[in-house]
């Protein structure tokens, strides 16, 4: 098949991680042509990873100064903030240049803010909505901090649901990443299918690796750094889950890794023995399975790849039930859970006492992640999808 990808990112294993796994699934054996918007913090070696991989890319560079006059465009037109922003003259033209030169089979589109480009496409189109940014919305509202946030999330709230409308009716088939995200989709769009293609982790990628004999245990979290998820989990957990873990064990240190961190995480580094690593270029030289990974998110939708990536490398996980949420992971045999710091600090007290604890947590993990994430797996599901819709025309 010949496939066009249309993203707000360019794909890469720090932005875009779902669609960057289902490309590399996909490249091997077809051929793919990849239309995006591309980041002014976003490396050029991201375009170098694609192009390695036989992809041809075409990258729309984002004028923060034309997205935020398409924003107050947006406000007039009670468009979300999202959408406004991804709004760009180039890559419409650049679609409609490339559509017109090449013929395709199929065209995904990645994630909904990206939809406003479907209409006028005539040839068979999936829309990966990935998970439910109603419910994101309604569930990030109460530990919001700044009126500024509140406005935002409540602005994209009133305007997500019409806009979703909008761009439903003109793709043949929407998928999300979680059987949740679904069912919300269908409460407010009873009138379309969603079908479920969860995330997927390269697991020869995300291979267990060992710190050696004499590690003591570490704290580890990563994500998306500047992600309001993140930033509340990183707050949440220095300020209430680590001062009752260091009571026990004063000296025990935390890693938080992840991509381009806010400020309120950079000024976590050096405090109560935490450590920002910030854009590594590649997270599974940084996950062990003699490391505890700790995901205390409070605000969540979809399935956090994090997670699965963690889950790979045969980490012992400690999470509450929305880090888990879209998971079917079974308490004490996958992951141990908590929901208040005192059970963080009990989970995590019971891991730092037992390395065998700690290894068939690991184990079952990463297991499950080879059942049920493998790139392998979800990619060959994605492609039935393609071939469905190739064959009916639409």
């Amino acid at each position: 098949m010949k496939i066009l990808f249309v993203t707000p990112v360019v794909p890469s294993q720090t932005d875009g991680r779902r669609p960057f796994n289902f490309i590399k699934y996909l490249a091997p054996k077809h051929t793919i042509h990849l239309i995006c918007l591309r980041l002014p913090q976003q490396s050029p070696a991201t375009i170098r990873d694609l192009l390695e991989m036989r992809i041809a890319v075409t990258a729309v560079d984002i004028a923060p100064y034309r997205s935020y006059l398409s924003c107050l465009r947006g406000f007039v037109e009670r468009q979300p903030l999202q959408v406004s922003w991804c709004r760009s003259p180039e890559l419409r033209h650049a679609l409609e240049r490339t559509l017109a030169r090449e013929s395709f089979d199929l065209v995904h589109i990645d994630r909904m803010r990206m939809g406003q480009y479907a209409p006028g496409i005539r040839i068979p189109k999936v829309i990966d909505c990935t998970d439910s940014l109603v419910m994101y919305f309604e569930r990030s509202l109460p530990y919001r901090r700044s009126w500024g946030e509140r406005f935002v999330d409540r602005w994209e709230l009133s305007t997500y649901p019409r806009f979703e409308q909008y761009a439903l009716r003109h793709v043949d088939a929407a998928v999300v990443c979680s059987p949740i995200d679904a069912d919300v989709f269908r409460k407010h769009h009873p009138d379309k299918a969603f079908e479920v293609i969860e995330n997927a982790v390269d697991a020869e990628q995300f291979m267990p690796r060992s710190h050696g004999n004499g590690h003591t245990p570490r704290c580890v979290m990563t994500g998306t750094l500047f992600y309001f998820p993140n930033i509340d989990a990183g707050r949440y957990y220095a300020e209430e889950i680590l001062p009752l873990i260091r009571k026990t064990f004063p000296g025990l240190e935390t890693r938080i890794i992840g991509s381009r961190p806010k400020r309120e995480v950079s000024a976590l580094d050096g405090r109560w023995g935490m450590q920002v690593l910030a854009d590594v270029p590649r997270m599974e030289e940084h996950l062990f399975q003699d490391d505890i990974y700790l995901c205390p998110i409070r605000v969540a939708t979809g399935i956090r790849n994090k997670l699965l990536e963690a889950m790979a490398a045969g980490m012992p996980i400690v999470t509450t039930a929305l880090g888990a949420e879209g998971l079917d992971l079974k308490p004490e045999h996958e992951a141990l859970f908590a929901e208040i710091p005192d059970q963080f600090r009990e989970q995590v007290e019971r891991l730092m006492n037992s390395p065998e604890l700690r290894q068939t947590l690991g184990q079952n993990a990463r297991r499950y992640v080879l059942e049920k994430h493998n790139i392998e797996i979800v990619g060959a599901k994605l492609e039935r999808l393609y071939e469905r819709l190739v064959a009916t025309g639409g």
